[in-house]
């Protein structure tokens, strides 16, 4: 199972290298475009993911982890999107999650969120 884990991270790391995800941000608080009132973790749209900042530190990676699922397989429904978090969330070693890690900026954005 490390060896899926392995190819999906080299997958998210070459989006990321490659400008696939354009940009990442973090912001104060998300509002859910669908659902008036409903606020959301991460968010994905253009390439662009946004990452709430009311998380904590883990919380926030698991959250674009979820987003950069989302980027890659981009068919995918909500439910699998969630089961390939939980897989890798297990399964990635400690540096691959720092490394994704440092793609989340550590200042809240100001920019507004583009859905």
């Amino acid at each position: 199972m490390g060896l899926l884990a392995d190819v999906v991270f080299t997958e998210f790391k070459n989006y990321l290298k490659d400008g696939l995800v354009k940009k990442v941000f973090l912001v104060k608080e998300l509002d859910d475009p669908d659902r008036k009132g409903r606020k959301l973790l991460g968010y994905i749209k253009n390439g662009i993911i946004y990452v709430s900042n009311d998380q904590c530190q883990h919380e926030k990676l698991k959250t674009f982890l979820h987003e950069l699922a989302h980027a890659v397989f981009i068919y995918a429904p909500e439910k699998h999107i969630a089961k390939v978090e939980d897989f890798l969330w297990k399964k990635l070693s400690r540096k691959q999650k720092k490394y994704l890690e440092k793609w989340i900026p550590k200042k809240i954005s100001r920019a507004p969120v583009r859905y």
